[in-house]
């Protein structure tokens, strides 16, 4: 849905102990469970607290499937890394609980953090091997938008035809 956001998730089809929370919130009032699973006594942590417990989980397998660069080496920088908009949320290698991470976007670790957390015995593909469906698609849909773009310009599309209902449907 375009403009959608967190708030239109069925919360009534999620676990028990299981939330959609802002990743600004100021203070997200955590159930037993929640708390049980993130290994944490306190009763309210930050939308961004709560991302850090979650990449920090003893867990056999965590999925980054968002935008930025979560994970670091312990040798690098906040700035070296480069993504300043996850600075707050950013762990390093050797917080990371997690046996296997998948990476299903882009640079959710630093090459540096890859190695790091594979020499501690975590095992992972990188973002290109893990993510190659979303980059292929990406790839597909860049090259759609050149074409159609090219035959709007012509004026050549179809009496009816909507170019970004087109793309929307595609």
């Amino acid at each position: 849905m375009s403009n959608s956001t967190w708030k239109d998730y069925n919360t009534s089809i999620i676990s028990q102990g299981g939330g959609i929370y802002e990743r600004r919130a100021k203070a997200i009032e955590l159930n037993p469970e929640t708390r049980k699973m993130l290994g944490t006594e306190e009763l309210y942590h930050t939308g961004e607290e709560v991302i850090r417990l979650i990449l920090k989980m003893k867990v056999d397998l965590i999925w980054l499937g968002g935008v930025g660069t979560f994970v670091k080496s312990p040798s690098q920088s906040n700035l070296q890394v480069g993504d300043q908009a996850n600075n707050s949320i950013r762990i390093d290698s050797s917080e990371l609980g997690a046996r296997v991470v998948g990476e299903g976007a882009n640079l959710g670790l630093t090459q540096l953090a890859r190695i790091d957390f594979g020499n501690r015995g975590g095992r992972l593909n990188t973002d290109a091997v893990d993510n190659s469906a979303g980059v292929n698609m990406s790839d597909y849909e860049v090259n759609l938008k050149i074409l159609l773009e090219k035959i709007q310009k012509l004026n050549k599309f179809p009496s009816g035809i909507d170019r970004n209902r087109l793309l929307a449907d595609a």
